[in-house]
């Protein structure tokens, strides 16, 4: 919240600068030197100030030329002429390689990939990766050989000589606030007139008021002048809410605004802002249209809901089924069965669903054309119908010629043959296919008289014609549809029908009894249910009238059961449910796991590291199970809590002693591990900047006592805080916003810190804001820079006990891990976090996106605010955030996809105290390089 203007009118404008900066009670700070966190105080950046004589460079970020030739790289390169990096290889040749691994030129901002083209390392400077987030200094940029360069800060100079000039790190606006310091006295700071002017007189406290309340209740001090009221700060701690204070009644009024809780995904529904509780979620667009084979989608930008016809949800993979759909309307829809026409009219044409596949047999009854004289014809499956062979009418008679007569047996064909008469009636004989049909007997012969003889008198080829039948003789019969006999008794007459035909494998009743193919096994054609194992199906009566295997109509399922009984579990997928095989990542053997979707899983190597810093378990990483890689050094904080060094051991991969380069002089410490403590120090620690007491670079709690000490300082507020006073050098591990303290001090304490050498310039001062006469400063400070805290007091004469407390930011603490149980630390302040998710697993998915190799980092929050997670500008991939809270994988508060192009965004609401995870994850399959930027609102 921006302070209100602490003037009313002229006097009162001048009154307050005479109380240097709108104080009351006895000492608040100058409205100039509040930092603002959101929380509603205002600070001084860390910027440099400019337009006062005398002004020294205050980046926080100084640049350190490096020499012409000179390289920043950390390798061992040899350099070239004119800065030129020989990267990597010493002799000045292009570096080979055979992956990313051997691309690291050990330069923060570079991207290293290895063409595998050519072979080479490709090492590409990505400037966003340089921007140290603060809106006052512009052009920071990547050089691939010294790495991040810093940019130009922003002087914000007014012209007034007076007046304190600072850019706000955060919006990059400038401030300029009053320096009464400047000033000759009795003469104020006033930049409405553009310098030093004299303050004009008070009478009364109704002389300094004016009129606004939330600046408090002015008073006139007779010596000098109006005194400010204390300004009233107005933050609910709802980071959605608008909050202001009202000048007439000096309370505090609190707006919501919806749209600092808008996500910009429309699929989410429409967030509110409430003004208890904060955010609240939207209700999600429900885009499920009931139908099984649609893919159901939500536009983020519209929120529009698309249903798209899936047809492979609906295959059955039966091929006899034929091909089924997907209909929007109604879900699957069965295909039509296939034709199954070979094209041969004499075939029987089928889809076999036991082979699932079509399948042709020869049917020879549909070549038969009736005709016994040119032969029976058959069928060939290949061709057709084939033509029969004519039969041989050879009755065995020399006396006889023999031929088939087409027109016999009524037109079907019959074999004929003649012979000569031997008794003379004219009549040929009948044993030789003549007419006489006794040949031997004269009275026997074609149209003689027929008697009840069973003979056949008249040879017109039946006996006893005259009468029923002849004695004894036999004739076909039929009982229904079937043939029988029956036999003549002696008076010529027919006894009763007998059926002599068998049954036969036909499907059709042969002996007319009422019953088909009885005596088989079945029936022709018949079917029934049956059982494979467990499985049901069924199975039909076959050629030879038995029953044909049992077919089953389950379809494999992926499950790790047979599901159609077949023998064989799962077949039609890539593998069998929780089976395991072996598998190489590299060089390593490993083995790797059948999912529940019958899906081989990552390869698990079983190799496992050793110190000796080589890559044994292949995972991309080296000695990473130990607490070092073998070589490695790094900074540390000594046991006195100065900066140092160590290297990690051979044998166990542990770091070593942590050592400064050389000793700090006044704090009581063996900083260098020489085994003496102060050693060529000669003066009382913290008593001037050339012996300072040090605070960790990881901050910490420090107590002592200003009292038997000279004031070797003075500030811009509380009184100029004159008092004996002690010095602490601070160099930040890393960077944030730091909060720094005397609470807990038993006197009433001042603090000011200094940048740019010792004393340098001030970049921020407070009296009272820690509450009981201490004070409180939350400065974004920039790691790796050395800053002075000047611990003092109020005026010219408070000194006593003091604790002063640095911290809020905890350095080296967010390790991102493959799974939720791997992320160290935790994520407390803003700041950037680069990694590399292509050597990971993929372990989990948002609701929005995500399957690709993935990592997780923790978060948490001292406060309820908004939190914000990017990779825009950080990933030329298409990246996946999703955040989740409470436990991992807990519950999903917030997923983003392509906010800006491919690249995510996400925002969302963190309680104070509650652990989140935030999920680095790619689209589909996708993984890469990025650097993440976590920016606490």
């Amino acid at each position: 919240m921006t302070p209100r203007s602490c003037t009313a009118s002229l006097v009162a404008l001048a009154a307050l600068l005479a109380a240097a900066g709108c104080s009351t009670g006895q000492n608040l700070p100058l409205p100039d030197i509040s930092w603002d966190d959101g929380g509603g105080s205002e600070g001084l950046t860390d910027g440099d100030e400019t337009g006062e004589a005398g002004d020294a460079d205050a980046d926080i970020a100084a640049d350190t030329d490096t020499p012409d030739g000179a390289d920043a790289d950390t390798d061992a390169d040899t350099d070239t002429p004119d800065g030129a990096d020989a990267d990597a290889a010493d002799d000045g040749t292009t570096v080979t390689c055979t992956s990313a691994l051997d691309c690291n030129d050990f330069v923060d901002c570079t991207s290293d990939t290895c063409d595998a083209e050519f072979g080479v390392c490709v090492n590409e400077p990505i400037d966003g990766i340089c921007d140290d987030g603060n809106a006052c200094t512009t052009g920071e940029r990547c050089d691939p050989v010294a790495g991040c360069v810093t940019g130009t800060p922003d002087p914000c100079d007014d012209g007034i000589d007076c007046t304190r000039d600072a850019c706000d790190p955060l919006t990059g606006g400038c401030t300029h606030t009053a320096n009464h310091a400047a000033c000759t006295p009795p003469q104020l700071c006033d930049p409405d007139v553009g310098g030093c002017a004299d303050p004009p007189p008070c009478l009364t406290d109704a002389d300094c008021a004016d009129g606004d309340l939330c600046n408090g209740i002015e008073t006139c001090d007779p010596a000098t002048g109006c005194r400010a009221g204390r300004i009233v700060e107005c933050n609910d701690g709802v980071v959605c809410t608008l909050d202001e204070c009202d000048p007439g009644t000096g309370g505090c009024i609190a707006t919501p605004d919806d749209a600092a809780c808008d996500n910009r995904n429309l699929c989410d529904g429409v967030e509110t802002c409430d003004p208890a509780a904060g955010c609240q979620r939207g209700t999600p667009v429900n885009c499920s249209d009931g139908v099984t084979c649609t893919d159901d989608l939500c536009d983020s930008a519209t929120g529009g809901c698309s249903h798209t016809p899936n047809p492979t949800r609906c295959d059955d993979a039966r091929f006899c089924n034929g091909p089924e759909v997907c209909d929007p309307a109604v879900g699957c829809v069965s295909g039509a069965a296939p034709a199954c026409d070979d094209g041969i009219p004499c075939t029987l044409d089928h889809c076999d669903v036991a082979t699932d596949s079509c399948t042709s047999s020869a049917d020879d009854a549909s070549c038969n054309d009736g005709q016994f004289c040119n032969g029976p014809e058959v069928c060939n499956p290949a061709t057709g119908c084939l033509a029969g062979t004519p039969p041989v009418c050879d009755d065995g008679l020399g006396c006889t010629s023999d031929s088939c007569d087409a027109a016999g047996a009524g037109g079907a064909g019959a074999c004929t043959a003649a012979s000569p008469d031997r008794d003379g009636d004219t009549y040929g004989d009948q044993s030789c296919t003549g007419s006489d049909c006794n040949d031997t007997n004269l009275a026997i012969h074609p149209g003689a008289s027929e008697v009840c003889n069973s003979l056949d008198d008249d040879c017109n080829g039946a006996t006893d014609e005259t009468y029923a039948c002849v004695p004894g003789s036999a004739q076909a019969c039929t009982v229904g549809a079937c043939s029988g006999s029956q036999t003549c008794s002696g008076s010529c007459t027919w006894g009763a029908c007998t059926v002599s035909g068998a049954e036969v494998c036909n499907g059709v009743d042969d002996n007319c009894n009422g019953l088909s193919d009885e005596g088989y096994s079945c029936v022709l054609g018949a079917t029934q249910p049956c059982w494979v194992g467990s499985c049901p199906g069924t199975q039909s009566c076959g050629a030879g009238c038995s029953w044909g295997a049992c077919n089953v109509t389950a379809t494999e399922v992926c499950n790790g059961a047979d599901d159609n009984c077949n023998g064989s579990t799962d077949e039609g997928f890539s593998c069998i449910a929780g089976r395991t095989q072996s598998c190489t990542v590299g060089s390593c053997s490993g083995t790797q796991t059948c999912s529940f979707s019958c899906a081989w899983g990552s390869c698990t190597v079983t190799a496992s590291e050793s110190c000796n810093g080589i890559d044994d378990n292949c995972n991309g990483a080296t000695d990473e199970v130990f607490a070092c890689r073998l070589g490695a050094t790094q900074g540390c904080t000594t046991a006195c809590g100065t900066g140092g060094s160590q290297s990690c051991q051979a044998g166990s991969c542990t770091w070593g002693s942590c050592c400064a380069p050389a000793e700090i002089c006044g704090n009581g410490c063996d900083d260098n591990c020489a085994g003496g403590v102060d050693e060529g120090c000669g003066c009382t620690g913290g008593e001037a900047c050339s012996c300072t007491l040090t605070v960790a670079g990881t901050g910490g709690t420090y107590s002592g006592s200003t009292a038997g000490h000279v004031n070797d300082y003075t500030a811009a507020c509380a009184a100029s805080a004159a008092s004996p006073d002690l010095v602490y050098a601070f160099t930040p591990a890393c960077s944030g916003n730091w909060t720094i303290s005397t609470v807990g001090s038993s006197y009433d304490t001042a603090l000011h810190v200094h940048s740019g050498g010792c004393p340098g310039s001030e970049i921020a001062c407070d009296d009272d804001a820690g509450g009981s006469l201490t004070s409180l400063l939350t400065l974004a400070l920039t790691g790796g820079t050395t800053y002075y805290i000047v611990v003092d007091g109020f005026g010219s004469g408070a000194s006593g006990n003091y604790v002063l407390n640095v911290g809020g930011v905890v350095c080296g603490g967010a390790t991102p891990g493959d799974q939720c149980a791997g992320a160290s630390g935790a994520i407390t302040a803003s700041g950037s976090f680069a990694g590399d998710t292509c050597s990971r697993a993929a372990d989990y998915t948002g609701s929005c996106a995500g399957g690709g190799p993935d990592l997780v980092y923790r978060l948490t929050s001292s406060t309820t605010r908004t939190v914000r997670a990017s990779t825009v500008g950080g990933a030329s991939w298409d990246t996946v955030l999703y955040v989740h809270s409470g436990s991992c994988p807990g519950t999903e508060v917030a997923c983003s996809d392509d906010f800006s192009g491919v690249q995510s965004q996400v925002d969302f609401t963190a309680t104070a105290g509650v652990t989140y995870y935030v999920f680095v994850d790619g689209f589909g399959s996708a993984c890469g390089a990025y650097t993440m930027t976590i920016t606490y609102l």
